[in-house]
């Protein structure tokens, strides 16, 4: 237990001194934007291209594909069967209450995890594509049907919007598009110059680093918000399908479908990674439970530390 701990202590370590960093005044609120673009818009994507340059399709599995999207599809309308039943907050706040028991922050956690325990993201990469294509748009597409104060205009165009949903995300997110570009770019002929790799590479390893300051910045400041009582048993549900329930489903069903050891822990510790910050985004953009949605993500973080290490402990 010990040496998983030291393995994975970097990880929260780097968190813990942004999130100190931020209450200690060092970096004002909004700063921790910066940051947050920089991993986003380049050193992840030159991280992920790389990775999917040398990987190439091989990642692909095809068993470890369907028990992500099982374990995905089975807690999305667990979760949001939970939340309608116990919760009772309306049916685009239970949308966005699945979306914080499923979705994982990828770019700023999972990933480093994944450099860390793996020695590579190259395990990351199919189901987080997975994630952000099929899963952030369906639950987009039902947020929209669901929302009261869309157009009349809006509810003709579904199918529309589902299309055009999954082109704006492959095109203007550079983490999915650099992925698909290194993707394409392993199987021409030509190859890449050495020295654009390796400018890439210095680039890219930086991303682990900023991205875990930059999410421990970004949950100092959320924290001031949380002040009432009345938040803490939805969040302790959202917390409990996200860092426990989801994580043993696909362990289940990781086991059925016979996966290697190296991807059955994968699949465990991807969906049992802190919620995606981008659920409070869509949260405010749709004017729902956006305290309960930003709360989540910080506590799903703080107590990944938990969870992370005894999902490890158990699995190895």
């Amino acid at each position: 237990m010990f040496s998983i701990i030291n393995t994975t202590s970097i990880l929260f370590i780097t968190i813990l001194l942004g999130f100190a960093c931020g209450r200690m005044g060092l970096f004002r609120s909004g700063q921790d934007r910066t940051l947050i673009d920089y991993v986003f818009y380049i050193a992840l994507p030159l991280n992920l291209f790389l990775s999917c340059y040398h990987s190439s399709w091989r990642i692909f599995n095809l068993s470890y594909l369907l028990s992500y999207s099982i374990a995905m599809i089975l807690m999305i309308a667990l979760s949001y069967i939970l939340s309608q039943k116990l919760l009772k907050p309306g049916k685009s706040a239970s949308i966005i209450n699945s979306l914080s028991a499923t979705q994982v922050d990828g770019a700023y956690f999972t990933i480093p995890l994944f450099l860390l325990v793996f020695k590579s993201n190259s395990l990351a990469i199919p189901l987080m594509l997975i994630q952000n294509t099929i899963f952030f748009t369906i639950s987009l597409l039902l947020l929209q049907m669901s929302y009261k104060n869309k157009s009349p205009s809006q509810e003709k165009n579904y199918f529309y919007f589902t299309i055009n949903q999954i082109i704006h995300i492959i095109t203007h997110n550079p983490i999915i598009s650099l992925s698909l570009l290194g993707l394409i770019a392993s199987t021409l002929p030509i190859k890449i110059p050495t020295t654009i790799l390796h400018t890439a590479e210095f680039i890219g390893n930086s991303a682990s680093a900023v991205a875990l300051f930059s999410l421990g910045l970004t949950c100092s400041f959320y924290l001031n918000g949380f002040k009432r009582k009345d938040q803490i048993y939805p969040l302790f549900c959202l917390n409990f399908l996200k860092l426990v329930l989801l994580p043993f489903i696909s362990l289940i069903i990781g086991k059925a479908f016979h996966l290697e050891h190296n991807l059955l822990l994968a699949l465990v510790l991807l969906t049992a990674s802190p919620a995606a910050s981008h659920t409070y985004i869509i949260a405010k953009k749709y004017d729902t439970d956006v305290d309960i949605a930003t709360f989540n993500v910080v506590l799903t973080t703080m107590l990944s530390f938990f969870s992370i290490n005894l999902w490890l402990y158990w699995l190895s």
